[in-house]
């Protein structure tokens, strides 16, 4: 069963019809029954009589979820199903789906661009390319070692630097690459690695405020090369002297207008959220073979 990306409710259907629209027997005592039970199950048992048009957003996603549950199928193919909704909303929903495939054991087929859908409602993540399976990962691995390096190089996100964590002057640890340096959380070892910065961990910086100290030694400054709002997020590539950064962000109250390509901008980061990942002597020279292409493009 495919609940597709629009959701496809029928507009001139209430939501226990549209809930009953697949079944063999739409209008039977135990069809209208079973489409009660699933919404109820989707807290909205109360809105059976309303029209798609007149259900919010949220409403409208748990009315699909219903209708492609209902049917029994042996398994349920979501396309990129929450991409027009925003925060609180999203991962309700994500927790709720999750809860359902672990209650119903129907077998959920996921599509998304979006790694937060990934880490919190898969198991495995198979890659496509041309229509060809070239990847699967299992979702507890791509957080450790070689599987992390694989899966963020195949979906080219985040920010992820090869360098050295050294000592500087005032003997703190500082993640050191191509002439610059981040501030990093306390640390024991020193050696070459890697880090990786969350684009959405990263802040845009209003220009006429001072910078808050705690994010003050992770300044950097450069120009806008693309910019897309997608869902109520900004999804910025920021061109510097160091390569391009991502950085992704609810709309900023202070200077949506300045948000252009080709504009200058200041971002910043917490210290707290630089992932380190410090080269393995044993497992060194193949890390840094595969990691080469994962370095900000120049």
């Amino acid at each position: 069963c495919l609940m597709p990306q629009n959701l496809s409710l029928f507009p001139h259907l209430t939501v226990l019809e549209n809930v009953t629209f697949g079944s063999e027997a739409p209008r039977s005592k135990k069809t209208l029954e079973d489409a009660r039970c699933w919404l109820a199950r989707m807290r909205i048992e109360n809105f059976e009589k309303r029209y798609p048009s007149q259900l919010s957003g949220g409403q409208r996603q748990r009315v699909a979820l219903a209708r492609a549950l209902a049917v029994r199928p042996k398994a349920l193919l979501l396309d990129e199903p929450f991409s027009a909704l925003d925060g609180p909303l999203k991962r309700n929903l994500r927790r709720e789906l999750r809860n359902l495939q672990q209650e119903t054991g129907v077998p959920f087929i996921y599509v998304t661009h979006h790694v937060e859908d990934i880490c919190a409602l898969g198991d495995s993540v198979h890659f496509m390319h041309e229509g060809t399976m070239t990847e699967s990962i299992c979702v507890e691995d791509l957080m450790h070692g070689k599987g992390r390096l694989r899966f963020w190089k195949m979906m080219g996100w985040g920010n992820l630097l090869e360098g050295a964590i050294t000592l500087n002057h005032d003997g703190k640890r500082v993640f050191q690459w191509k002439g610059k340096e981040i501030a990093v959380r306390e640390y024991d070892g020193t050696g070459e690695g890697l880090v990786f910065i969350r684009p959405d961990m990263i802040r845009l910086l209003d220009p006429r405020l001072p910078v808050d100290e705690e994010i003050s030694h992770n300044v950097f400054t450069g120009k806008i090369e693309d910019i897309l709002l997608e869902g109520g997020v900004f999804r910025i590539h920021v061109s510097t002297d160091s390569g391009i950064w991502q950085i992704e962000q609810k709309e900023p109250v202070f200077c949506s207008q300045a948000l252009r390509t080709g504009e200058d901008i200041s971002f910043a980061f917490h210290p707290d959220s630089v992932e380190l990942i410090l080269y393995d002597t044993q497992k060194k020279e193949a890390e840094v073979s595969e990691s080469k292409s994962l370095a900000p493009h120049q």
